[in-house]
């Protein structure tokens, strides 16, 4: 009966109406019953009594079950369970029987009809609600799981790449420091290379100038031989003069070649050279359409290295070239003991007037474990052969081997013709001349360093 109560929807001076739910199987019912009143609505309080007891009088004359007690609103407020809102719009289904509709004024059929609508807005907001909360409950756990095993990676030092690979990071960095290293070094070596073509290119214009001034100082020499004597001396000191600027521009090129050594060497493929064999036969080779000749060969001596050093110095001066020996003193080469140079006459055979002059300068490089030595040398022909020169470079290392010591030469001679009027018998002649003089000096050497050997 408090239910009923509840529900009450109007009261008017007239009376008062209620609105009654009476639940039968699979039907619920919507019945109005109103009750005639002839007070005001101020005895409203006195009236109850009697109101409830014609209403109970109503179910007990429909012999209708009676409903089942429901809470106040004050005590739904304290129960969780017990929802107004639902209590209302949730047990109020669409689909209703109205009984005395004619009784239903326009204004009740409309409040109901808004409640009813509400209800189903509150419900639809609820289930939206519900349903955000859990995507965002969702979407929270799987970026904490991301973010925890991306916490992870990091902790470890390993990243994935697109999801192909993963790579540890301090590889990354020692393969940039590798690689920057590399690009550094390259740089070094392309502005050494430079600078040592541009210091070639410097030596060869001077060379030219030299070897042309050269040979026209020899052709007035031949022809002022002949008028006077004191002609003749201020041409050799003009000879002289010249002699102290090729050798100041094979100075400059040692410490370059003295750099490639390592590289001439492995290039001239030493390793499969044969120790000990006196024979220096050259071999004809031609590269950027320049033909040159080389000899390679091997050397070992039972001696220490630190003997080996002395003797193999020794040597390298050619005491075996006296004729028209000269050795070229300057404060550059007197004042340094690991350099000397040389100028010397090559002649064919005691009953030839051919011969050759050579400028030699060699400088020697000791280290700790080997020593190196490196020379330049300008060979030019005489009288015939005037206009015909051969350019040498050399180049020695001298370090120890099993019990001894092994000495490694390379030498790279290349002809330089000046002049289209020498016969092919003139350039023959000039060809055997400076390997003969070459074979000449290496088998000197080797044999004076064997001698060195013996008599320690």
């Amino acid at each position: 009966m408090a239910y009923c109560n509840r529900l009450l929807l109007s009261d008017l001076t007239e009376g008062f109406q209620f609105l009654v739910i009476i639940p039968t199987p699979g039907l619920r019912r919507f019945v109005w019953y109103s009750v005639k009143s002839t007070g005001v609505v101020g005895d409203l309080v006195q009236m109850n009594a009697s109101l409830l007891d014609e209403v109970a009088g109503f179910f007990a004359d429909s012999s209708l079950p009676m409903l089942p007690d429901v809470p106040d609103l004050e005590d739904a407020s304290t129960n969780k369970s017990f929802s107004p809102v639902s209590s209302t719009s949730d047990s109020i289904d669409t689909e209703v029987v109205e009984t005395n509709a004619k009784d239903l004024r326009p204004g009740l059929r409309s409040r109901v009809r808004s409640k009813s609508k509400d209800a189903q807005r509150r419900s639809m907001y609820r289930a939206r609600e519900k349903k955000l909360r859990e995507d965002l409950r969702r979407q929270v756990n799987a970026l904490s799981v991301k973010l925890e095993l991306l916490q992870k990676r990091k902790a470890s030092g390993v990243f994935e790449n697109e999801g192909r690979s993963s790579v540890p990071l301090s590889m990354w960095k020692a393969l940039s420091i590798q690689q920057k290293g590399a690009r550094l070094e390259a740089e070094a070596e392309y502005h050494r290379l430079r600078a040592a073509v541009e210091v070639r290119c410097a030596m060869i214009t001077d060379l030219k100038d030299f070897v042309r001034r050269r040979v026209t100082e020899a052709r007035l020499a031949q022809e002022i031989f002949t008028c006077t004597t004191t002609t003749f001396t201020a041409k050799r000191a003009r000879l002289t003069s010249s002699d102290a600027v090729l050798y100041d521009a094979f100075s400059q090129q040692l410490d370059g070649l003295y750099a490639q050594t390592d590289k001439i060497m492995r290039d001239s493929s030493m390793d499969s050279i044969t120790d000990g064999a006196m024979m220096f036969r050259p071999t004809r080779k031609t590269q950027h359409n320049v033909e040159f000749f080389e000899y390679a060969f091997k050397q070992t001596t039972p001696l220490e290295l630190s003997q080996a050093r002395c003797a193999l110095w020794q040597v390298a001066h050619m005491l075996h070239r006296q004729e028209g020996r000269e050795v070229y003193k300057s404060p550059g080469y007197s004042d340094d003991p690991n350099t000397i140079a040389l100028k010397f006459h090559i002649g064919s055979h005691p009953a030839s007037s051919i011969t050759l002059s050579e400028h030699i300068i060699i400088r020697r490089y000791d280290e700790e474990d080997r020593t190196v030595l490196v020379w330049r040398s300008l060979t030019e022909g005489a009288k015939s052969l005037t206009g015909m020169h051969s350019d040498k470079t050399g180049w020695c290392i001298l370090r120890s081997f099993e019990l001894g010591t092994i000495k490694e030469t390379y030498v790279r001679q290349v002809p330089i013709h000046f002049s289209r009027t020498h016969t092919k018998e003139d350039i023959s002649k000039f060809t055997i001349l400076i390997h003969r003089s070459s074979e000449e000096d290496g088998i000197a050497i080797a044999q004076g360093l064997a001698a060195t050997t013996r008599t320690v």
